[in-house]
């Protein structure tokens, strides 16, 4: 009980610029012990607060490097719950499990592939929210997916352009897919896939779970 309210104090207050603290004080308690603590904590908090979804990436992307059991845990959890949410329509869920798992792939944490993975679920019996979340997607994590699979990124846009040719779809999602044609053409550059302050692990120590 001791550990599971210290660890949800550490990760309450982590932020951008504190990070690098927070990091420190995690690596001070038990996360051996904890580790199902610890990422119940960080869900909690990331579904509580999704803006600072990158935030809880960049900490268990670190903790990866030496605990690679929590990586992973984090991993299995985010995509049972995605999987769940998707099955019951839960669009807040899947929106929130999305974008976490969107960043923990741009930190590395795991391997691109399964970023297509998301997509081609979202994109094969296509309906106007799965395909705002295939948008969403790809809005968190296009600029990496650019730079590790440009052709395979190309096969999810040329499946968008069909969507939008047929005309089947809402003209709100038709608007959401022409913004997302618009920010690929710009690299993604108001998306980045992770800003310097929080790039904090050399690529050397990087464990990617498959």
């Amino acid at each position: 009980e001791l550990l599971k309210k210290s660890l949800n104090g550490i990760i309450n207050k982590v932020n951008t610029s504190n990070i690098q603290n927070i990091i420190y004080e995690l690596f001070n308690e038990n996360l051996i012990r904890g580790k199902g603590l610890l990422v119940r904590s960080i869900t909690k908090a990331q579904m509580t607060s999704p803006k600072f979804t990158e935030v809880y990436a960049a900490v268990i992307s670190v903790i990866n490097t030496r605990l690679p059991d929590i990586g992973n845990l984090t991993l299995q959890r985010y995509l049972i719950s995605f999987k769940k949410a998707y099955k019951r329509n839960n669009k807040i869920q899947c929106v929130a499990t999305t974008k976490m798992l969107a960043h923990l792939i741009n930190q590395s944490v795991n391997e691109y592939v399964l970023a297509f993975e998301i997509l081609e679920l979202l994109l094969i019996n296509a309906t106007d929210d799965s395909i705002e979340l295939a948008c969403n997607f790809i809005l968190e994590c296009g600029q990496f997916l650019t730079e590790q699979n440009v052709n395979l990124l190309n096969m999810i846009f040329e499946s968008l352009r069909k969507l939008l040719q047929e005309g089947n779809v809402d003209q709100r999602i038709q608007y959401i897919i022409e913004n997302l044609f618009e920010e690929r053409k710009k690299n993604f550059v108001d998306h980045p896939a992770i800003i310097p302050e929080l790039d904090l692990v050399n690529d050397d120590d990087k464990i990617i779970h498959r």
